[in-house]
């Protein structure tokens, strides 16, 4: 089921607009202790992939559970970057935490909390909305400015109720949460930690954002400066495809199969 709100009320609410695809390629789990504790499990995979199309971070499955698991480093890695996977592993944890215990809440104290973890070290001020103008490289839009971001934000996560589809909420969660900019830095973390907890707390798959890291950050590019999401969304499907085959319909199965 696409979302029932007009072109009109998503682009007042999100600063943006879509067109539903006729299908969404992520799965529901077998129940929510499924999914929660699907994620539990995937964390360095998800972090590993996640990171790497995010922040280009070239790590490995197993060298991100060594890091996020065991607490060592890895001689490929600089010492930041395995301060970023860290952090991003505790800030996954705290997010099953939360899940598993149902007191995840897609509201600022949640969001808030979660950057504060996966940001420490790199920003001025984690888990705090900034207090600054921005700007992103690679294109020329113009995010909100900080005086907007409050209101911004209570508008926007209101209109995500109003999306029936919970793979689109999720979807369109990590895309105005990376568009607005809420924080100095670390929104598309943050956005792909909400976009999981949107999922697993409903019941679904989690989503690693696993993608050629140009092709993905070019293309979120293109959806800053157009403000249409339809190609980025149907990016995001296509990585729910790939990493789901044994979900798909039969017919699409065999297309898969027969060297797609």
């Amino acid at each position: 089921m696409g979302s029932q709100l007009t072109e009109y009320e998503k682009k007042i609410a999100f600063g943006f607009s879509w067109q539903s695809p006729s299908h969404y390629y992520i799965p529901k789990a077998m129940d929510i202790d499924d999914a929660v504790f699907s994620f539990r499990q995937g964390i360095p995979k998800f972090s590993s992939r996640t990171l790497n199309t995010l922040e280009s971070i070239g790590t490995t499955d197993i060298d991100a559970k060594i890091i996020i698991e065991y607490g060592k480093g890895v001689e490929s890695l600089t010492t930041m970057q395995i301060r970023t996977i860290e952090n991003f592993g505790q800030a996954c944890g705290c997010l099953f935490e939360l899940v598993k215990n149902k007191q995840w809440k897609m509201d600022k104290k949640t969001i808030c909390f979660l950057h504060s973890i996966l940001s420490r070290d790199e920003v001025r001020n984690p888990g705090l909305f900034r207090q600054t103008p921005v700007i992103i490289d690679g294109c020329t839009y113009t995010p909100p400015k900080h005086t907007v971001l409050d209101d911004l934000f209570s508008s926007g996560i209101s209109a995500l109720s109003g999306i029936p589809s919970i793979p689109e909420r999720a979807l369109v969660s990590f895309l105005f949460l990376s568009r607005s900019q809420f924080f100095e830095n670390c929104n598309k973390r943050t956005a792909s930690l909400v976009m999981a907890g949107t999922l697993i707390s409903n019941g679904y798959k989690s989503l690693h954002v696993d993608a050629y890291p140009k092709e993905f950050l070019c293309s979120m590019a293109d959806f800053y400066d157009s403000a249409d999401a339809t190609k980025i969304i149907a990016l995001f499907n296509a990585m729910a495809k790939e990493q789901y085959p044994d979900f798909l319909p039969s017919d699409e199965r065999h297309f898969m199969n027969d060297g797609i």
